[in-house]
């Protein structure tokens, strides 16, 4: 969560602890007199409920939640770095990244 004179900007991690009900986030929540959520947020959100086994429920948390909040529109700038950070992360975290994001994992070897 980033916050600037009462402003704040959510990211997924954030979104998940206040739908967990997570009671410093929401303490915090309440001093905003802004809150902003990234486009690219809520597309995480959506592909987290899809994977799911309560994909309807989170979903319709989801659908409820960008009723009630300003999303911000991404642009190139924030799609190219979102791009450069994603490749950053799958050179640090190789496997678990790919496994993670939905492309298969590497073939095991044999010794």
């Amino acid at each position: 969560m980033t916050q600037a004179s009462g402003r704040f900007l959510l990211d997924t991690n954030i979104i998940i602890a206040l739908f967990s009900g997570d009671e410093e986030v929401l303490e915090k929540l309440t001093q905003a007199f802004e809150v902003f959520i990234p486009a690219v947020v809520i597309g995480e959100l959506y592909f987290g409920a899809a994977k799911s086994h309560k994909r309807d429920e989170n979903i319709a948390r989801i659908e409820e939640l960008i009723v009630s909040q300003q999303i911000v529109a991404c642009d190139v700038a924030v799609a190219r770095e979102d791009g450069r950070l994603k490749e950053g992360l799958k050179r640090l975290a190789g496997p678990y990244l790919r496994t993670t994001f939905g492309s298969p994992p590497p073939p095991a070897t044999t010794a």
